[in-house]
């Protein structure tokens, strides 16, 4: 097998520019590509480590939330066990106060009666004289 001068350079050439292109070419972008890699699983790990945090947190409010409820129906019910309390001291105090209206009404009926009753005795005997009179022709 002969080798020319030709082959020989184009090897030489070749050895040159591989060199060249790994110097300023291939290490470089190898350089950019695993910087790059290692941004994405930092940035993948990352994302994993916040949705795990994320979980827990979602949790702890939920409970938190379900312990806020729990308390806020308690002091619902106490306040509302605390106004129909309220309620019925007012109502009873206005039955009471009802009652005595009532009562002081139905002594001033009797009074008025008792009255109009003595009056209509005392008027009705003249009223009786009178209706004779008429009836009878006496004079008047």
């Amino acid at each position: 097998m002969e080798l020319n001068i030709s082959v020989l350079f184009q090897l030489g050439l070749f050895i040159v520019l591989y060199g060249w292109l790994r110097f300023f070419l291939f290490k470089p972008l190898l350089k950019t590509l695993n910087s790059r890699e290692e941004k994405i699983v930092g940035a993948a790990k990352l994302a994993h480590d916040l949705t795990a945090s994320n979980a827990g947190l979602a949790q702890e409010i939920d409970d938190k939330m379900s312990a806020a409820n729990a308390e806020a129906r308690g002091v619902l019910t106490s306040l509302r066990e605390e106004g129909l309390r309220v309620e019925r001291t007012y109502v009873e105090q206005a039955r009471e106060a009802a009652q005595s209206q009532i009562g002081a009404a139905k002594e001033d009926i009797q009074k008025m009666k008792s009255e109009l009753t003595a009056q209509l005795d005392s008027e009705s005997g003249a009223l009786a004289q009178i209706v004779v009179r008429q009836v009878l022709g006496r004079g008047a």
